[in-house]
């Protein structure tokens, strides 16, 4: 069914907003909490046209992959004025890959910050000054091991701590969907918990535009979320969209449209960052 976004009764309240970012990330969803109203919102992904709810006011939109497309797309729910999320809670659900010391596939991590990895200064690997093991450098860094000074606002998202601990404990028991694929990929790697069965777990992420591989990117991916965090952050899942997914949200929260201490970010792990030994990065992407 369709319904207008924003009715004669006024915006519609929603109790529970889900982003996901791909239409297979989102038919889970849609199959398991009926979400078959659908509200036109303009601005929004054009394969993705309508946030999608249910009577029960669990809503989801689908925003396209990549920062651009998720910033826009969340920024168009938020200033709609089609929706009351002054009481909402978001939860942004997608896939992502994983590191195998954190993790494994089917893994479900619970992030209590989203770091931008894309947001740097690079220089070419072949051409580095003397001693160094990256090209990788914060914004008006002297070096990769200075700490960034994070000037544009949206390189670290810091999420409500009592809220993630409450969904990490409400998962911890849940029964995680797993296969044959699954499996026989695990199976190459040496050690848990890469070749443990899947579990919930609590670690951080990485965004970047940029799908990387390898156990080099994915060192330092750990080292700058550890530098942007203070040593408070453990780099465990890396997407693309998060922090502008955040960005968009801070904003709304900005305007008074809704709580950011009601937001949680949860990816189940879809890849690895880096191959198993004995297999090259190439192979593994």
């Amino acid at each position: 069914s369709s319904v207008r976004g924003q009715s004669a009764a006024g915006p519609r309240t929603v109790k529970v907003f889900v982003v996901t970012m791909l239409d297979a990330e989102a038919e889970p969803w849609i199959a398991a909490l009926g979400l078959t109203q659908s509200v036109p919102v303009a601005g929004l992904y054009a394969k993705d046209p309508a946030v999608l709810c249910n009577a029960e006011d669990v809503c989801l939109v689908t925003t396209g992959v990549g920062k651009a497309n998720a910033a826009a797309s969340v920024a168009a729910v938020v200033f709609s004025g089609a929706f009351d999320l002054s009481r909402a809670y978001f939860l942004v659900s997608g896939i992502a890959g994983i590191d195998p010391g954190r993790g494994t596939l089917g893994s479900v991590a619970w992030a209590s910050r989203a770091v931008d990895f894309g947001i740097a200064w690079e220089l070419d690997a072949r051409t580095l000054p003397s001693g160094w093991t990256t090209g990788y450098l914060g914004i008006d860094a002297m070096s990769p091991t200075q700490k960034p000074l994070a000037p544009f606002g949206t390189e670290v998202y810091t999420l409500d701590a009592t809220l993630v601990s409450k969904a990490v404990a409400l998962s911890k028991g849940a029964t995680l969907g797993d296969g044959a694929q699954a499996r026989t990929c695990r199976a190459a790697y040496s050690s848990a918990p890469a070749t443990a069965a899947p579990s919930a777990v609590a670690c951080d992420t990485s965004s970047g535009d940029t799908v990387w591989q390898g156990a080099l990117l994915g060192e330092r991916a750990s080292a700058w979320t550890t530098l942007f965090t203070g040593g408070s952050g453990t780099y465990c899942t890396r997407q693309r969209e998060d922090n502008a997914t955040m960005t968009a949200l801070a904003r709304g929260a900005s305007a008074g449209l809704l709580d950011a201490r009601r937001i949680l970010i949860e990816h189940a792990a879809s890849s690895f960052d880096r191959p198993p030994a004995g297999q090259a990065p190439f192979d593994a992407l």
